[in-house]
C-alpha cells in the first residue's frame, strides 16, 4: 500500500517523468492530462472520505471507491489503479511499463474527458475511469429521482389543500435511492445545513426515515390526537430535503450533463421547499 492509494500524496506525472510510448508523440499532453486528472480525482475522493463524520458511510464510500481502484486486477501486467501507484513509488515518481495500452470514450454523460476519445493510454487508467463511470450511474439514478420526488412535494407545499400521504410517498422514495448513492458520494457537497448547523447525508436520511416512520404509525393508529403531531414530524423531515442537494449538488459537478440541469431546476426547487418549512416567503 502507498501513499498515493491511501490519499496522503498527490500522483502527479509530466512528460519527462514517462518512459513509455504514451508519454510522448501525438496527443501525449493529453495522455498525461488524463491521468492526472484520475489521480486528482483519487485524491479529492479519499480526502473528501476521510472527511465524512460517520464512519459507516466513510466505510461504505471507501468501499467502493478501492473497488474502482482494484477493477483490471490481473497478474502479469499493471492492470489497475492500485498497482499504478505502486508501480510510480517503486520508481521513484516515474512510469517505465509501456504494456497495455487501451482507449477511453468520453462523452458529456460520463465523468471525465468529455471531449472524446483518448487513444493509447495503460490499461490500469482506463480501467478505473470505466468503473467510476459505471458506479456513477447509480448515483444519476438517485438523483433523477430525486427530481420526480422533490418536484411532487414542492407541487404539494404550494397547494392549499396538501396532501401529506403524497409527501410521505415522496419522502420514502427520497430516502430508499439516498441510501443507493451514500456509497458514490464522493465529492464535497456545496453546503450541507439544517436547523442551524452542519448535517452529514447519512444524517438527513436518519431524519426523514424516522419522520416517514413516525407519520406511517401515526395514520395507522387512526389516533385523531397524533396526526397533528405525525404531520409536525413530518414537516421536520421535509427539512432535510436541501441536506440532499447539497450533496446531489456536489456530484453533479462531477458530471457536466448533470451540472445545468441540476442546478436550473433541482437547486432552485430545494431552495422553495426550504424557504416553505422556514416559514420565508
Amino acid at each position: 500500500m502507498t501513499d498515493y492509494w491511501t490519499g496522503a500524496r498527490l500522483a502527479h506525472l509530466e512528460a519527462r517523468d514517462i518512459s513509455a510510448p504514451w508519454g510522448s508523440g501525438s496527443f501525449c499532453l493529453q495522455r498525461i492530462a488524463f491521468a492526472n486528472e484520475l489521480f486528482q480525482f483519487w485524491y479529492d475522493a479519499r480526502r473528501n472520505i476521510a472527511a465524512c463524520s460517520d464512519s459507516q458511510h466513510q466505510t461504505a464510500m471507501t468501499r467502493e471507491l478501492e473497488d474502482a481502484g482494484k477493477t483490471g486486477a490481473g497478474f502479469f501486467t499493471i492492470d489497475d489503479l492500485e498497482e499504478a501507484f505502486q508501480h510510480i513509488h517503486s520508481q521513484g515518481g516515474r512510469w517505465t511499463d509501456n504494456t497495455a495500452s487501451l482507449t477511453y470514450c468520453g462523452n458529456p454523460n460520463q465523468v471525465f474527458r468529455q471531449g472524446g476519445l483518448i487513444n493509447d493510454m495503460p490499461k490500469p487508467f482506463v480501467k478505473f475511469a470505466q468503473a467510476v463511470d459505471s458506479k456513477f450511474q447509480e448515483l444519476r439514478n438517485a438523483i433523477h429521482n430525486f427530481d420526480e420526488q422533490t418536484r411532487i412535494i414542492d407541487q404539494q407545499l404550494a397547494s392549499s389543500r396538501t396532501d401529506w400521504d403524497q409527501i410521505n410517498r415522496a419522502l420514502t422514495q427520497v430516502k430508499d435511492w439516498g441510501e443507493r448513492a451514500k456509497p458514490f458520494l464522493w465529492a464535497r457537497p456545496r453546503a450541507a445545513r439544517a436547523v442551524g448547523t452542519t448535517v452529514s447525508f447519512a444524517n438527513a436520511l436518519s431524519n426523514i426515515h424516522s419522520g416517514v416512520s413516525t407519520y406511517v404509525a401515526a395514520q395507522r393508529a387512526h389516533f385523531p390526537q397524533g396526526q397533528a403531531a405525525a404531520i409536525g414530524v413530518l414537516r421536520t423531515a421535509v427539512g432535510f430535503i436541501p441536506v440532499l442537494g447539497a450533496y446531489y449538488g456536489g456530484m453533479v459537478d462531477l458530471i457536466p450533463a448533470l451540472h445545468t440541469w441540476f442546478t436550473n431546476l433541482i437547486e432552485q426547487r430545494v431552495q422553495r421547499i426550504d424557504r416553505a418549512m422556514s416559514g420565508r416567503p
